[in-house]
């Protein structure tokens, strides 16, 4: 119960202060351990060093004010304690695969790197269960998202082997195979839809169709660039998605902890299935 003390409190704290200049110290300090402590739990749980962690947060919280709001580069690139614009563009670059002003020109969806789920986890904790299953972020705007429109469809999707390219080839380029699936997502949808990233390599469109046979089109497109390859560091990584298309009407006898694991059941079906496309309702 400690080391999920220190994952939640450590997590609530940076989500507090991304604009600020914190440091693994003041996390430490606030969640009453060592530094060492801090840094080996984090890593377990996460998979994320602290300031890798942090410097994904910023960027993905970047990403989003560059899409939803007029304030210019520079300013962004301060409020998310970069020094200069230039320091930012490259650190941008790491983590999205394009400039800021280019992404700013294309893209719809910043929700790369989305906090981890707090709500489960505080959950977990005052139950006194273990906190270490399928990562997961927070899916509280889809949720509300979903009980608006249960009427349309979604698309659930995961990534093909992810684990064997982190662990072959390494984290960074898992990062960028990640970065190309939602590229490759973020392209085939439209302006109307909402696309969320719910765990490590899983992820949400929420369509605005009422037709399974439109949903299925949208899915085949994204489907259809599977084993096209990117480069990481001179070797070329195939990077490939499956898609389970379903829809999930939320009531009052669904919970919010329960949302996971029902846009989940439909990544397994497709996966049991051996295809890349396939619906449950």
């Amino acid at each position: 119960m400690k080391n999920l003390y220190i994952i939640v409190e450590s997590v609530k704290f940076i989500e507090e202060n991304l604009c600020e200049n914190i440091t693994q110290e003041d996390i430490a300090n606030n969640c009453f351990c060592s530094l060492s402590s801090l840094q080996k739990t984090f890593q377990y749980a996460t998979h994320h060093s602290i300031k890798d962690y942090i410097s994904k947060r910023r960027l993905t919280e970047a990403a989003k004010d560059l899409l939803n709001s007029d304030e210019n580069i520079t300013d962004i690139a301060l409020k998310y304690q970069y020094g200069s614009p230039e320091v930012f563009t490259r650190a941008f670059v790491r983590v999205w695969g394009e400039k800021p002003s280019s992404f700013r020109k294309n893209r719809k969806f910043s929700q790369l790197f989305a906090p981890l789920d707090i709500e489960t986890m505080v959950e977990k904790r005052k139950k006194g269960e273990i906190y270490m299953s399928r990562k997961r972020t927070d899916l509280s705007e889809l949720y509300q998202i979903l009980k608006e429109r249960s009427d349309n469809y979604i698309i659930c999707a995961d990534m093909i082997g992810l684990m064997e390219i982190n662990e072959k080839i390494g984290r960074n380029a898992g990062d960028k195979a990640i970065a190309e699936a939602v590229r490759r997502m973020d392209e085939a949808s439209t302006e109307d839809m909402l696309f969320f990233r719910i765990g490590g390599d899983e992820f949400v469109i929420v369509t605005n169709y009422t037709s399974a046979d439109d949903a299925v089109k949208l899915a085949e497109k994204i489907v259809s660039q599977n084993g096209n390859t990117i480069d990481c560091d001179g070797v070329e990584v195939s990077v490939g998605l499956r898609t389970g298309i379903t829809k999930i009407s939320l009531n009052n006898t669904v919970r919010y902890a329960e949302l996971f694991n029902r846009c989940m059941e439909s990544i397994d079906f497709t996966r049991n299935s051996g295809k890349n496309v396939s619906i449950k309702l």
